[in-house]
């Protein structure tokens, strides 16, 4: 006898977080959806599991109360209730190539691509520039950002997410060795060791919002916040100092 498949509504009836968490998301055909090298669940999926599992289940993007627009920086922010529980969760708007985005010199929102792996100074030439940001972009964002907070909340297909590296401590530059130094002539003055620099609040919000996307979500999930406007000032002197040293 042909075994019974397994149907949404047979997801939606299993009671406890680590059920759903152990649950095989990619033995229901179209639950996971993978995109730019990422697998979520399905955003309509997520939708109609989240109504069935819990009465009180909605979300929304949360609204920048600066300027009216649902971009934060360079993320979007979700904000989720179900079960009685509130979540917010700060998701980085990428582009088909996984660049991130910041302000041009005209304050427009544009992606740019890294020469350089590692590489958190302002693009250097137009050429790093991209595209313009469009609504599309933004819409993409929100909806991804939707999918993993419900994984978290529900438990549903966070099993996939098993293994991302929350830690900002890792180095994603190869490490090369130094040389030597050399002997100095009397007669030529010692080299000064580089300042470093000094620490500022919004210079730290600034650098820490540039960051590329998957290591400010990185660094956003080790500290636990939603995003850099949430962090203490403890947090945010603790990741300039290491994003400096």
């Amino acid at each position: 006898m042909a075994k019974k498949a397994v149907t949404i509504e047979d997801l939606a009836k299993l009671k406890t977080y680590a059920e759903r968490y152990r649950f095989d998301v990619k033995s229901i055909k179209g639950l996971v959806e993978n995109k730019q090298g990422f697998s979520y669940i399905s955003w309509a999926y997520a939708e109609q599991i989240g109504n069935l599992i819990w009465d009180d289940f909605e979300w929304h993007p949360l609204i920048n109360e600066k300027d009216g627009s649902l971009v934060h920086g360079s993320c979007v922010i979700i904000q989720m209730k179900a079960g009685g529980k509130m979540r917010s969760y700060s998701y980085p708007i990428i582009d088909h190539g996984n660049s991130g985005c910041r302000k041009d010199q005209n304050g427009d929102l544009r992606f740019w691509k890294n020469k350089k792996k590692g590489y958190r100074g302002d693009p250097d030439t137009p050429a790093e520039w991209k595209e313009y940001v469009s609504s599309f972009d933004i819409n993409n964002a929100q909806m991804r950002g939707m999918s993993k907070l419900f994984s978290m909340m529900s438990g549903i297909g966070l099993s996939m997410f098993t293994g991302e590296d929350l830690t900002i401590y890792d180095q994603e530059e190869p490490v090369t060795p130094k040389a030597a130094p050399q002997a100095q002539s009397p007669s030529q003055p010692t080299p000064q060791a580089p300042q470093k620099p000094k620490y500022g609040k919004a210079k730290a919000t600034n650098m820490l919002n540039n960051l590329p996307p998957q290591r400010l979500e990185k660094m956003l999930a080790h500290y636990k916040v939603d995003s850099v406007a949430s962090m203490s000032t403890e947090q945010l002197q603790e990741a300039f100092n290491i994003l400096t040293k």
